[in-house]
């Protein structure tokens, strides 16, 4: 057992609780991670609003571990909720996704603002400081711009980061009530340029319910440029269940006469043979083959491992 998490908002006790999306490692053997909730002990609802941190081995055995949390959420503004994988840089910065938080207006069922999640980054801290200082790359605003982002984010050889959110967009998906919710979108964000502060956001795809729905993983991209990644919803209505269930699609850059990127759906998955629902980032080969996991359906019910072949 490398780290116990600890959070107690009566003790005072600051540190994360109920981790996810998995971790990464750099250079030197440490790991960094973030979990949904925890963190600071001021939250009025008891629970915080999530941290990231980092485990350092202290032997070279690895079998001492020092925690740092790296950053606590301070507020729902702030954002919250940070549940997927995060990413490094060359330089050691962190990036990442709240699914929840930020300025934006988005509620919950009951009318709660909670905000439509928000992209971050953490930069280490300068010689002679120890504080990693964070900075918000984006908010989601809801609607077209999209809501509730989720999956590892993409970094670029230019810096530019891509993700997906899993609602939002033009598209007509509705939720359990038959509200319109929006399918998910895929986005950009291209780094300020030579005089400016802020990151620019721009949709580079939007999904529509036939050609994906409700992505739940990241993307991976190859050397041409293009996109992959699996949507854990959509695909032919035909399939016997409104949105089908779920696809694994690419996302061609524009040549220098376009200006959209150019989808096209890869395979559309059946409950009772191939699974459904695929979720989490894919994997790639050396020979261009794509691999990933299905959470549901298949012949057994419980999900699938599945390859495809362009």
């Amino acid at each position: 057992m490398l780290h116990n998490f600890n959070y107690n908002f009566a003790y005072k006790i600051d540190d994360g609780a109920h981790p996810s999306g998995g971790l990464i490692m750099d250079r030197t053997g440490a790991l960094y991670g973030a979990t949904n909730l925890g963190g600071i002990t001021t939250d009025p609802g008891g629970i915080g609003f999530g941290t990231v941190f980092k485990l350092s081995p202290l032997d070279a055995t690895r079998t001492s571990w020092q925690e740092t949390v790296l950053y606590r959420f301070t507020s729902a503004r702030d954002g919250q909720n940070p549940m997927s994988a995060l990413t490094l840089d060359t330089s050691g910065a962190i990036y990442g996704i709240t699914m929840y938080g930020g300025a934006g207006t988005c509620t919950d069922w009951t009318g709660k603002l909670i905000g439509c999640g928000s992209v971050f980054r953490l930069t280490p801290p300068a010689l002679g400081h120890t504080a990693w200082s964070k900075t918000t790359l984006h908010d989601f605003a809801g609607g077209s711009d999209g809501t509730v982002p989720e999956g590892k984010l993409l970094l670029d050889a230019a810096g530019a980061v891509y993700g997906m959110t899993h609602q939002g967009g033009t598209g007509l998906c509705t939720d359990m009530a038959a509200q319109i919710i929006g399918c998910g979108t895929i986005y950009k964000l291209t780094p300020p340029t030579y005089g400016q502060t802020g990151w620019t956001q721009s949709v580079i795809h939007t999904f529509n319910g036939p050609d994906g729905a409700y992505p739940q993983g990241g993307l991976i991209m190859d050397a041409s440029g293009s996109l992959f990644a699996a949507a854990s919803g959509g695909g032919p209505v035909s399939y016997g269940m409104v949105g089908g269930y779920g696809l694994v699609f690419k996302l061609a850059p524009p040549s220098s006469t376009q200006h959209y990127w150019t989808e096209t759906v890869l395979y559309n998955f059946d409950v009772g043979t191939t699974g459904t629902r695929p979720i989490g980032e894919l994997v790639h080969d050396s020979a261009g083959l794509l691999f990933g996991v299905t959470n549901g359906g298949g012949p057994k019910l419980g999900g699938t491992v599945f390859e495809i072949t362009q």
